[in-house]
Formats: structure tokens, sequence, C-alpha cells
């Protein structure tokens, strides 16, 4: 019974212990385009760029505090500003997700306390109406899918987390 009771212990404490590893408090990155995750613990886990990155933009951490993404930017054949044309989406010390458009994410957010993911992409110039989609992160499966204007207050909730 003793041994049992002390194992019982120790597994709970080390469950209390990993579950603040996990918790995100910054992203950044650093001046050769790797990103940081700093955790809660100290700890910090490094994510290599993705090829012809030159930054990232609209880092957001979830709601859960373990889920975090940012915007990967890319240079303008165009010559203006960077393109954002790479959604990475990281838990638990590794990427979930990477999700690229052949155009450019103009605002992304977590939905349903970072289970989801909504983002609104469209053209460089010239949008009439904004496309927008809701994944769910586990499968990386579209739920819905809406065009329309952002302005609109009758807009699916879930496009809420979402600008121009």
């Amino acid at each position: 019974m003793y041994k049992l009771l002390t194992l019982l212990l120790l597994a709970a404490f080390v469950n209390v212990a990993m579950s603040g590893q996990d918790t995100v408090l910054q992203v950044f990155a650093d001046p050769k385009n790797r990103t940081h995750v700093v955790h809660k613990n100290g700890t910090t886990s490094i994510v290599v760029g993705e090829p012809e990155q030159i930054g990232i933009d609209s880092i957001q951490i979830a709601e859960d505090g373990q889920t975090a993404g940012w915007l990967v930017l890319y240079e303008n054949p165009d010559g203006g500003s960077p393109v954002a044309g790479t959604l990475i989406l990281w838990r638990g010390g590794k990427t979930i997700r990477r999700i690229q458009v052949s155009q450019t994410f103009w605002s992304w957010g977590f939905y349903e306390r970072g289970e989801q993911v909504a983002y609104h992409v469209g053209p460089m110039h010239g949008e009439v109406l904004s496309h927008c989609e809701l994944h769910d992160l586990a499968r990386g499966r579209l739920v819905a899918s809406w065009d329309g204007d952002l302005e609109n207050t009758n807009r699916p909730p879930w496009t809420k987390v979402l600008d121009h």
C-alpha cells in the first residue's frame, strides 16, 4: 500500500511539474530567422525558419497557454512590404500544423481555446470580399469558410478574431 501511494504521489508530482513545461510565455525570432518559444519553466524551444523566410509576424499564444502561432514573412516579388505566406502552429515542442496559401494572410486567430484556428486570406491588392476559413488543429480539416465583409456585425462568430 505504501509503495502504491508513493507511486501515485510521484506520478501526480511529475504531471504537475510537466504541466508548466509547455506553458508558453513568449515567442520571438532571432537574426537568423529561428523562432524561439520561451516556456514558463525557463526552457526555450528553437524552431528552424522556413526556406526563404525573412521574419515572422502576428505572434499569438492561445488561451490554453500551450499553443502558439505566427505568420512567416517572405520577400515580396513586387518589392513592397513582406508577404505572409505560411501560418505555423506550434504545441508541445513541435510544429503541429503548417498552413500555406497561394495569396497572403491578412489576419488570423485562435478559436475555441486553441483547438481551432481562423484566418483571413486574399490578394495583395483589390480584395472585394474577405475569404475566411476555420480549421480544426487536431486533424487540420476545414470546419467552415465564409466570404464577406469583416465589418459586418452579422458575420459568423469565429470571424470575430479576424480583421482587415
